[in-house]
């Protein structure tokens, strides 16, 4: 039997820091976008290409949230704000077209802080529990054996170390955790051209600032919502949401 071949990509909002923690932004998220890897060498580069040429006339833009959000960079280009919501307007469209599952962990800090202390591995905590839904999401729509490439930012060599350790551990047949995964873990950095990439940083901060409880004009999240893994009754929660800490 063959296998089903998956990957993820995986981007942060906010960060792990517990001391002190920002009262504006007090959580971190780690956003996992699940593909299955034909659809994604096909459908999703070629859309988010084709959306790329035809608003910027090249592919040599990164969709970053925050740069879209606040009009800098690439997106000063589209000048005038018609052609800003036609742009937005596409790549909504797109999004809620692509072939692609999300999977959301969310610390809340300060409750994280309390109860475990201000030197816990957040960050570590977010991909675990990330990983742990990525397999009953995937176990839950192949029958057969699958494998799980997972594509997150480099964020320096010491921190890539830590977080290999915590791939590794998550695979170890003596821990508590699912086995025979087949997990294999990549980096990259913001301008290698991984459009999956970019799909996470799209919706990490939205997905943040619906824990936080202070969703954005037009909300993003009534979109990524539909895209999250749901449970057996339609429910998100513990499922396409886990927030640590509540």
């Amino acid at each position: 039997m063959s296998e089903d071949e998956y990957i993820a990509f995986v981007d942060e909002s906010g960060d792990a820091v517990l001391d002190p923690i920002d009262p504006q932004f007090p959580v971190l998220v780690l956003a996992f976008c699940l593909f299955r890897r034909s659809e994604y060498n096909t459908m999703v580069r070629r859309q988010l290409h084709e959306l790329k040429v035809a608003h910027f006339g090249t592919d040599n833009v990164v969709f970053h949230e925050r740069e879209i959000r606040q009009r800098r960079g690439a997106f000063t280009s589209l000048g005038s704000e018609a052609n800003r919501l036609a742009f937005m307007s596409e790549l909504t469209q797109t999004l809620e077209q692509l072939p692609f599952t999300v999977i959301a962990v969310a610390a809340d800090k300060s409750s994280v802080g309390a109860r475990s202390g201000t030197h816990v591995d957040l960050y570590q905590q977010c991909v675990r529990a990330g990983l742990e839904r990525s397999y009953q999401c995937l176990s839950g729509v192949t029958k057969q054996p699958f494998s799980l490439k997972v594509m997150v930012e480099s964020r320096g060599r010491s921190e890539d170390r830590k977080l290999r350790a915590e791939f590794e551990s998550f695979q170890n047949p003596a821990s508590t955790n699912p086995t025979g995964t087949g997990v294999d873990l990549s980096f990259a950095t913001k301008k290698e051209g991984q459009v999956g990439l970019e799909v996470a940083y799209l919706i990490a901060y939205p997905i943040a600032r619906h824990v936080i409880g202070r969703p954005q004009q037009n909300d993003p999240f009534q979109l990524i919502q539909r895209k999250m893994y749901h449970g057996p009754d339609g429910e998100i929660d513990d499922y396409g949401l886990t927030i640590i800490g509540r």
